[in-house]
């Protein structure tokens, strides 16, 4: 069984960069729904960009509320009941499909475009291809945030029968 120590330290290694991705993502989301509700959304595909980066926005500040709780969490009561399986897995889980529900579509919307095209561009294109990549990266953190733990904490019940 691992130590205290090393549970609190990994815990928070973990969430902390979970949070940074987030904290990336949310601030790319919120400038891009806030520039498109002043200047309006791209011409082709209002409604998909529209809900597609609000989604990404609701993922970010869901995963970025939980990052900062389970990172505070794990400092105060790394080993308590509080913080056990449950508490961790299924808001990680949730922020994950989140941003996969997310990330694809809007991945599915913008892969065929190039921002340096100039008929296939739009305001702020790049930002959000740089929304895409930043959300990517945060699905697959929180991937190993979640993957790693289910398994390693069904292998140590069954240990225990």
């Amino acid at each position: 069984m691992p130590s205290e120590s090393l549970i609190r330290w990994s815990h928070r290694g973990l969430f902390a960069l979970v949070a940074i991705a987030s904290l990336i993502s949310l601030i790319i989301s919120a400038v891009l729904v806030g520039y498109y509700n002043k200047h309006g959304y791209p011409s082709h595909h209002t409604h998909a960009y529209r809900d597609r980066i609000r989604i990404l926005l609701v993922a970010s500040v869901w995963t970025m509320a939980w990052a900062l709780i389970l990172i505070i969490g794990f400092a105060v009561m790394g080993t308590s009941a509080v913080f056990g399986l449950i508490t961790h897995l299924v808001p990680i889980a949730i922020a994950f499909l989140l941003f996969l529900i997310g990330v694809s579509a809007l991945t599915g919307l913008t892969d065929k475009i190039s921002c340096s095209t100039s008929s296939e561009t739009f305001s702020k294109c790049k930002s959000v291809k740089g929304l895409v990549v930043i959300s990517w990266i945060d699905t697959y953190v929180q991937w190993y945030a979640v993957v790693p733990r289910a398994d390693s904490m069904i292998a140590s019940s069954s240990l225990r029968l």
